[in-house]
C-alpha cells in the first residue's frame, strides 16, 4: 500500500480506534499482542497516549507512550506500523509529530527499549536523537536483551 501524504493523517486515538489497534497488534505479535480493552483503557486513563497514523480510515501504524515514575517523563512502550506501509516514513512521522506534543505537555525526557537487532529501529531512534543509555542483557525476560535509550526533549 503505497500512501501520499495528501491523504496520511497523524492524530491522538479515541476509544474506537482499540479494535483496529488491537488487530494491527495481533496480526504483527500474534499471542503476544495487547488486546482491544488495554488500547480503550489506555485511550481513556493515559493524556495523548496513542497517537495513530492513518490514509483513507485504514489504520497504517500507532504509537503508545506510557508515564514514567517521574512527572516530567514518558516511556515509548510501542512504534509499529503495518507490514504493508512499511519503509514509507510513517514510523518516523509519527514518532516526529509525538514528541512535538511532549514539549506542550512540559515532558523532559522520553525513554525507550529496543530489541538490539532490529536494526530500522534503532536507526531511526538515533536518527531522531535518542542516545544509548544502557544494554541491558535480561531486561524482558532471561535472554531478552533490550537497548535503553533516552532523549532529552528540547523545550527551546
Amino acid at each position: 500500500m503505497k500512501v501520499s501524504a495528501s491523504n496520511l493523517q497523524i492524530r491522538l486515538a479515541t476509544p474506537a480506534d482499540a479494535p483496529a489497534l488491537a488487530e494491527l497488534e495481533r496480526a504483527t505479535y500474534a499471542q503476544d499482542s495487547y488486546p482491544s480493552f488495554f488500547f480503550a483503557q489506555a485511550v481513556q486513563q493515559w493524556d495523548q497516549a496513542i497517537w495513530i497514523a492513518e490514509a483513507d480510515q485504514a489504520l497504517l501504524g500507532y504509537l503508545l507512550f506510557a508515564p514514567a515514575a517521574s512527572h516530567d517523563a514518558v516511556w515509548l512502550m510501542s512504534l509499529l506500523t503495518s507490514h504493508a506501509a512499511r519503509g514509507q516514513g510513517i514510523a518516523r512521522l509519527l514518532l516526529e509529530q509525538s514528541l512535538l506534543s511532549l514539549r506542550s505537555r512540559q515532558i523532559k525526557v522520553c525513554w525507550l527499549s529496543v530489541a538490539p537487532d532490529n536494526e530500522a529501529a534503532k536507526n531511526l531512534y538515533l536518527n531522531l536523537g535518542f542516545k544509548l543509555e544502557q544494554d541491558a542483557p535480561d531486561y524482558l525476560g532471561p535472554g531478552e536483551r533490550r537497548w535503553i535509550m533516552k532523549k532529552v526533549i528540547d523545550h527551546s
